[in-house]
């Protein structure tokens, strides 16, 4: 790859060098073909026309000259010694310099006609029959004001747009700029615009599902070429006049190819075939949507408790570094938690770490963090007072009720681990039991079992059931599905044991033993036919009628 690009560049030189002194053209937009006058008579009755062709052997060895008239020709065994000495770092332009003058004095001598350029090999170079070239290297097509006519096939197989026949002024510029565009072409797909060959649109395939639309104006180059991107390309660079570092250091007295730049702008974008492994990698596990239609900016959504959603953008611009992380004001609200706080951030590494894995985390303290919402909401539709210091993940609970003997109110506070509900949270009793030795083991004991039993569909509501039930006359048990001790249906309360708080309204989950009020479970059977929290059908006889 790099011979070949050392070679295009070299050729491009040769034939920059060659346009300076002579009105040289580009056949069919390769390089390696060149096509011109290389002299004129006074009276322009005589036009001298040549053929440049470069094989693969140079630049070892020199190109292949043919001429293409049938103006005098150069005296059979005239030496030309720029063509015999030649070395790879000769230049073809002293060749076609020699070969002009002696086109010159043979003209003007009217020397002999249809000698063959032979002096480095036998039968290397042959006089071709003008006869057999197509029209456009025809006699009318040559002088030295106009090029042969360009057509759309001198660009290439095909293009979008057509380019109008018409004659370019054979000016150094037009021949830099239709140079500059077949260098294009020889490496990348590419369209004419508006009828210009200095306006070009290019195609850059990057991925399998990623093509850009890049459209370059060259039209005054040497000066710096123009270059337009889609909102998206603008986006992931900014300023492309800063970002690249040959249009920032653009130099008219000793400009770069146009090829050039595509090639910086290509290396630049190689990036998104890693972003867009990464991007399938989210893709495939949350729902996402593209911002400013570039799969390197994604919005992803999280569903959590109650299919509530919260969003964030996400930015991959920069990898494989850390994505740029926006979280929406609600996840903010949520969380709590800075991206430079998250585990992942600070673990990680080029190449090894993968963004779903920020996604990860961050889906995880979505979840925990709306399950604790979820959790303290149940608590305060049962509990006398309840408060959450989310900075330490501690909660403070106070169950209220009334003994036999005397109406008490005790006091819990609750310590959740980092990972909660995967591992149990942490109980202690605040209020002082003294005297109390029996309550204090019957508590105790409901809660070593409740922990000990733990598992992540558990709720901190189900230990208070248990210890209000156990302990209290008046249970402060509440619903699972209203939050509510009483029914609001019938106005009846969820647990009454005695005939003093008239009649209950319940009804227990078998599989789960979730209290709910009867009107609250035959509402939920009736709309999805499972226990809201367990997710198992009833048996019969608890199905509503």
């Amino acid at each position: 790859m790099e011979n070949n690009r050392l070679l295009k560049a070299r050729l491009l030189k040769e034939a920059q060098l060659i346009a300076e002194k002579f009105p040289f053209y580009t056949v069919k937009g390769k390089l390696n073909h060149l096509y011109g006058n290389i002299y004129e008579s006074p009276d322009g009755e005589i036009k001298c026309a040549l053929e440049i062709v470069y094989e693969e052997t140079f630049p070892e060895h020199p190109p292949q000259f043919i001429f293409s008239d049938d103006s005098p020709n150069i005296p059979e065994g005239t030496q030309i010694k720029s063509l015999k000495n030649w070395t790879p770092e000769s230049n073809v332009v002293d060749i076609v310099n020699e070969i002009s003058e002696l086109k010159k004095i043979a003209v003007e001598t009217k020397g002999q006609q249809a000698v063959l350029i032979d002096t480095i090999e036998e039968d290397e170079y042959l006089t071709p029959d003008p006869g057999e070239y197509p029209s456009d290297y025809g006699e009318e097509h040559i002088n030295t004001k106009n090029y042969p006519e360009w057509k759309p096939e001198d660009f290439g197989e095909s293009t979008n747009t057509e380019i109008e026949e018409e004659q370019f002024e054979s000016t150094d510029a037009d021949i830099q700029i239709a140079t500059e565009a077949a260098l294009v072409q020889q490496e990348y797909a590419m369209d004419y615009i508006n009828n210009s060959v200095g306006i070009v649109e290019i195609y850059l395939t990057i991925t399998v599902e990623q093509t850009f639309i890049i459209k370059i104006n060259f039209s005054n180059y040497p000066q710096r070429p123009e270059l337009i991107l889609n909102e998206g390309l603008t986006s992931l660079f900014g300023d492309i006049y800063e970002k690249l570092k040959i249009l920032k250091n653009w130099k008219e007295k000793s400009p770069s190819h146009i090829v050039e730049i595509i090639r910086e702008l290509e290396s630049k974008l190689w990036f998104l075939s890693e972003v867009e492994i990464e991007t399938k990698k989210i893709t495939g596990s949350y729902k996402t949507e593209t911002i400013n239609n570039i799969f390197s900016n994604l919005k992803v959504i999280l569903l959590t408790y109650g299919f509530k959603e919260y969003t964030l953008n996400v930015d991959l611009s920069n990898y494989p570094n850390f994505p740029k992380i926006e979280y929406s004001t609600e996840l903010n609200d949520l969380i709590k938690n800075p991206v430079e706080n998250l585990a992942v951030y600070k673990n990680w590494k080029k190449k090894d770490s993968h963004v779903v894995e920020v996604l990860e985390e961050i889906s995880w303290l979505v979840d925990k963090n709306s399950r604790i919402n979820f959790e303290i909401d149940l608590l305060k539709g049962g509990m006398k007072e309840v408060s959450y210091l989310a900075d330490i993940n501690s909660i403070t609970a106070k169950l209220a009720g009334q003994l036999k003997t005397k109406d008490l109110t005790f006091e819990f506070n609750v310590k959740l681990p980092d990972n909660y509900p995967m591992s149990a949270p942490e109980f202690v009793l605040k209020t002082d039991l003294e005297g109390m030795e029996e309550l204090e083991k019957k508590l105790k004991k409901q809660i070593e079992e409740f922990v000990g039993s733990w598992h992540p569909f558990n709720y901190l509501i189900d230990l208070f059931n248990r210890i209000s039930k156990a302990i209290f006359e008046v249970s402060v048990v509440s619903c699972v599905i209203c939050h509510q001790i009483d029914c609001p249906s019938c106005s009846s309360k969820i647990s009454a044991p005695n005939a003093d708080y008239g009649e209950e309204c319940q009804v227990m989950c078998p599989s789960c033993e979730r209290l709910y009020h009867k009107h609250c479970w035959d509402q939920t059977i009736l709309s999805f036919g499972k226990c809201g929290f367990c997710l198992r059908p009833p048996p019969p006889h608890l199905r509503p009628k």
